[in-house]
């Protein structure tokens, strides 16, 4: 056979092969453009589901200390003012004539500023219209607000963004348009990561080129000669799977896109969509919501060495933290700043100085990593609205996140404290799980919520989800019980009644009982009120035994256990388990001077618009027991801080608000309880361990160090002189300040 011949037989083979082939590769491409169509056909990132924090309520006369009013700033987002020019959000703290500058600047006549009350001052910018002065007095009062020239006893700082959820997914993003990021910025991303951006058509093939050769040499895929276009189509329509089969869709996808839409579209998208790291749960995600993350600042404001640092992490978010690895970052900075220099973006002088720029120090407030468990509570709390999410929604919640910070802190650093100390969890390696919740007593707003000691090892939700033992907890509603009924010998229980304090035995349904107190002690007769403020068993138990266990479970679900109650003896001393959000349901509602105050996570909801679809309505609730009887338990409860089991309060844990609470221990210590109140908040820990195993810990060694913890951070928000409501005719039952030692027998 000719060479002719040959190759004539050759293209008859390889011509149809070809057009087979481009056949195929024609409905590949035109299957990939689809892809892009589809993805974007209604826009390029869906609407999002934005949370918002409450923010916190300053009040005069509340405790708060310099520290602790900065640290409330910083949790809402606010920053510490720099310069003299006028931004929102930021506050700074100046001398006493300088406070008084500032408020007479603002005033159009004399105001009642009085600088003898001063000692520290915050001047606070909330908007541009907006400045808010806050002193504080020596003894660290909060003793004056004025909003521009007008006096006020408290003001609510405003609401803020703290999460979002794009397709259900916890993203922190906010989108941009190129011109809305300084040119340094668009600058610094190209010189690094594309410096061919504004010429090439997606790709760079001398790039593809010596990254195959590169690999090929190392018989891997680690290189991979992105251009911007080809990172966004990665972060976008494909996978961060590193196989020349992605690698290869990547390119032509690239190219496709490139075709369609702009450079400034590419690169927008691109600034948007590039992952930034990691904030808890939540993906940062784009340049705008790494700004406010490494700099607490708008993206517009960024600087030189700002700009290069972003265009840093974008490399690598977790090599190049400048909060973990600032030397790595560093150095990397330093690259950047090198082909910006080279590009002829900056000057030898631009360079010097950015190089020597310091790196941002890390916040004292990540809300997202502390807020994981509440923003699971919210989202359970939204499905239960069923409202429609597809157009995008903004949560506004009860959240405070400084008091979300300070439980998470509490819990966390609680938890590890007892486990270093307590020689039976050292020695069977047990690791304590615990859970909080705290709430407003007046408006039933859960201001934050831990359902585990990290969200991060473990999702599950233990202050939502978990059914406990609760033990002693349980024994105020007994008393309530007792309280809207009379004795055997038909006279009004009060708590001033006497009970046997015995070892009895009770029989019921053909079975006999015999409750022992936790000392093994009895002194055979003690007044009702001592009973619980000491939780006894042995009284406890004849007090519900006398009443019917059928009127314990009418009061408990009155107040708002939603579990099926069993009529059993056994219930009287907390033998049964119930939810953590059931038990503060019910202890708010008698915190509450026995009215009803549904508890809430979701205060209102609107669309994107600001159009209101949800607002929770705020109604006096139902009286659902009777105000003396509530004022007679609160006074008890306030006994078990002052000389009963929690008693460690008011000794030598030193609060000095005005307290009640109950421990709750169960009889094999798998469970330590304490709730505590005062009248304007109430907090409820729980500790155990995840498999029911015993813990050797009680209320007031296991949950009560929590509390203690977490509520000497909340509490300076509130003024100490706020008290509980006690009628006049119930004075006589209010024991705090009088001697009740004629009223304890003798042991």
């Amino acid at each position: 056979m000719s060479i002719f011949n040959f190759f004539k037989s050759l293209f008859k083979i390889i011509l149809p092969l070809a057009f087979i082939a481009i056949f195929f590769l024609g409905l590949w491409l035109l299957r990939l453009n689809n892809e892009i169509d589809s993805k974007t056909a209604e826009g390029w990132f869906p609407p999002a589901v934005e949370i918002y924090a409450e923010g916190e309520t300053l009040l005069t006369g509340s405790t708060l200390s310099k520290k602790q009013l900065q640290e409330i700033l910083l949790s809402s987002q606010f920053t510490i003012k720099k310069n003299n020019f006028k931004k929102e959000k930021t506050f700074k703290i100046i001398s006493k004539n300088e406070c008084l500058f500032n408020l007479n600047s603002l005033a159009t006549e004399s105001t009642d500023f009085d600088t003898d009350l001063v000692n520290n001052c915050f001047v606070i910018e909330i908007n541009k219209s907006n400045k808010l002065i806050v002193t504080l007095d020596i003894a660290d009062q909060v003793s004056q607000i004025y909003l521009n020239n007008k006096p006020l006893n408290k003001f609510s700082l405003p609401s803020f963004l703290i999460a979002q959820y794009f397709n259900d997914k916890p993203y922190l993003r906010t989108n941009i348009e190129v011109g809305d990021a300084p040119l340094h910025c668009l600058q610094a991303i190209t010189a690094v990561e594309d410096n061919q951006f504004l010429s090439h058509s997606g790709i760079s093939l001398r790039g593809i080129a010596r990254a195959f050769v590169k690999n090929l040499k190392s018989r891997s895929s680690a290189e991979g000669a992105s251009t911007i276009t080809q990172q966004l189509i990665k972060n976008y329509f494909l996978t961060p799977e590193r196989t020349y089969k992605r690698k290869v869709k990547e390119i032509f996808m690239a190219i496709l896109l490139e075709l369609k839409v702009s450079k400034d579209q590419i690169l927008a998208n691109y600034l948007n969509v590039i992952y930034m790291g990691q904030s808890g749960p939540f993906q940062v995600r784009g340049y705008s919501a790494a700004s406010k993350y490494y700099f607490q600042k708008d993206i517009s404001k960024l600087n030189l060495h700002e700009c290069a640092l972003m265009a840093t992490i974008v490399n690598s978010p977790g090599r190049f933290n400048p909060f973990t690895k600032p030397e790595s970052a560093k150095a990397r900075r330093q690259k950047v700043l090198t082909h910006m220099l080279n590009d002829q973006h900056i000057t030898d002088q631009q360079f010097k100085a950015a190089n020597n720029a310091p790196l941002p120090r890390k916040p004292n407030y990540l809300g997202s990593k502390s807020s994981s468990y509440y923003l699971d509570a919210v989202a359970k709390e939204l499905t239960q609205l069923n409202l429609d999410k597809s157009e995008g929604l903004k949560l506004f919640t009860s959240m405070s996140p400084f008091r979300q910070v300070q439980a998470q802190k509490s819990v966390l650093s609680a938890l590890q404290k007892i486990e270093k100390s307590n020689k039976n969890l050292k020695e069977k390696n047990i690791k304590l799980q615990g859970s909080l919740v705290n709430i407003d007593i007046k408006t039933g707003e859960i201001k934050a919520l831990i359902g585990g000691r990290g969200f991060q090892s473990s999702q599950y939700n233990r202050s939502l989800d978990a059914k406990r033992q609760v033990g002693s907890i349980m024994k105020p509603f007994v008393f309530i019980a007792a309280l809207e009924n009379t004795d055997q010998d038909g006279n009004q229980y009060n708590a001033l009644s006497n009970l046997p304090d015995k070892l009895q035995t009770f029989k019921y349904e053909g079975q006999t009982w015999t409750p022992k107190n936790y000392s093994r002690t009895y002194q055979g007769s003690v007044p009702l009120f001592y009973a619980l403020k000491n939780s006894l068993n042995s009284p406890t138990a004849h007090l519900g035994m006398e009443i019917g266990i059928e009127t314990v479970v009418e009061v408990s679900k009155r107040l708002g256990i939603k579990t099926e109650l069993k009529p059993l003896p056994s219930l009287t001393l907390g033998a049964l388990e119930l939810k953590q959000l059931e038990l503060a349901q019910s202890y708010i509602n008698i915190a509450n001077q026995g009215k009803e105050i549904p508890l809430r996570f979701i205060n209102r909801v609107t669309n994107l618009e600001g159009k209101e679809l949800f607002k929770r309505q705020v109604s006096e609730g139902k009286q659902l027991i009777q105000p003396d009887i509530s004022a007679q338990i609160i006074s008890i409860l306030q006994q078990t801080a002052l000389t009963g089991t929690a008693r460690s309060l008011k000794s030598w844990r030193r609060f000095i608000h005005p307290i009640a609470g109950k421990t709750g221990t169960t009889n094999n210590t798998k469970d330590a309880w304490f709730v505590g109140f005062t009248p304007d908040t109430l907090t409820l820990v729980w500790v155990g361990h995840d498999k029911n195993i015993p813990t050797g810990l009680t209320g007031s060694s296991g949950a009560l160090p929590i509390w203690s913890s977490y509520m000497k951070k909340v509490l300076p928000l509130f003024p100490m002189n706020n008290t509980f409501v006690i009628p006049d005719n119930l004075k006589q039952f209010l024991f705090e300040k009088e001697d009740i030692s004629t009223l304890i027998p003798e042991a």
